[in-house]
């Protein structure tokens, strides 16, 4: 399907370092001769886990060195019932406090820890603009103002990719109204 080849190119674009591609070459194009060279069973392995202790994961293809994903929730830090992990201050504390490098520092420590967990994506940060007072995931938001919003997830994003941890921006659209939760 369309969305399957579109989510394996993307995926496949970010293998830099394998030695089937040429470095000179646009992501485009290594990502497409990757793509000639993977299996179809290696394609389908992409697009769908495996039971692991992470929120998602994806399987390495060690023969195109591929390396395996680990995706784990993070807007508050190491989560999924992940032991001896900080409890950190919610991101709408941080953000209330206008300071950019207060955000740099929470996220690149959340992924510091994040890292040494073995997580190499981090599902954050969550970036829906808090609407409503009550929402139950308001305290992982930026807050009601977009500026302000826009300026910490910033910092929030290069702080968790200092540590060569991928930052994933999630719920740009969604969990921003709630009812009976």
């Amino acid at each position: 399907s369309i969305i399957m080849r579109a989510f394996i190119l993307f995926f496949v674009a970010l293998v830099l370092s394998s030695s089937l591609v040429a470095h000179g070459e646009s992501p485009s194009s290594r990502a497409k001769k990757l793509l000639a060279e993977m299996t179809l069973q290696e394609k389908l392995s992409m697009v769908h886990g495996y039971q692991s202790p992470y929120a998602g994961n994806v399987a390495s293809i060690p023969r195109l060195k591929i390396p395996a994903l680990y995706l784990e929730d993070g807007p508050q830090g190491v989560s999924d019932g992940v032991k001896q992990v900080t409890a950190w201050p919610s991101a709408l504390t941080v953000v209330s406090s206008w300071d950019k490098s207060a955000m740099y520092s929470l996220a690149n420590a959340m992924a510091s820890e994040e890292k040494r967990k073995g997580t190499n994506i981090v599902l954050a940060p969550m970036v829906n603009i808090a609407r409503v007072p009550v929402g139950g995931r308001n305290f992982e938001s930026f807050g009601e103002d977009p500026f302000l919003a826009s300026r910490m997830v910033e910092q929030s994003i290069v702080g968790i990719q200092a540590m060569n941890v991928m930052a994933t921006v999630k719920h740009f659209v969604d969990n921003n109204q709630e009812y009976n939760r």
